[in-house]
């Protein structure tokens, strides 16, 4: 994935959406007037891709959801935007390492399974 960037519009308010390459990783984030709201950072390349997709689903899901009011103070906004965004990146969070956890306590027994094996073999 090359480095991306998307706008979201929320009333007078623009919100960057972006996917980078960060160190030996990738971060994808947010950002209001050049500042971050959001940041999430990954290892593996396919699961920022992944969150990336949901990243710009739910920050579309918001802007249709929730009006906004000229009465609140700009400041407040990327306040509530960070706080949406966090509260969906750690469930999908959850949902990638419960994944993760799976798939190395199946390939552990596994590697049990063989140890016991080898040490029966050589005894």
């Amino acid at each position: 994935m090359t480095p991306k960037t998307k706008p979201y519009y929320f009333g007078d308010l623009k919100f960057e959406a972006y996917c980078r390459p960060a160190g030996l990783g990738w971060e994808c984030g947010l950002k209001f007037k050049g500042e971050p709201v959001f940041v999430g950072n990954f290892v593996h390349k396919p699961e920022a891709t992944m969150w990336w997709k949901e990243m710009n689903k739910y920050m579309t899901q918001f802007c249709n959801k929730y009006d906004y009011m000229e009465n609140a103070p700009t400041t407040w906004y990327p306040k509530f935007v960070s706080h949406y965004m966090y509260k969906h990146y750690y469930t999908f969070l959850d949902k990638v390492f419960t994944a993760h956890n799976r798939t190395y306590a199946k390939h552990f027994t596994t590697d049990v399974k063989k140890y016991k094996n080898y040490v029966r073999k050589s005894a």
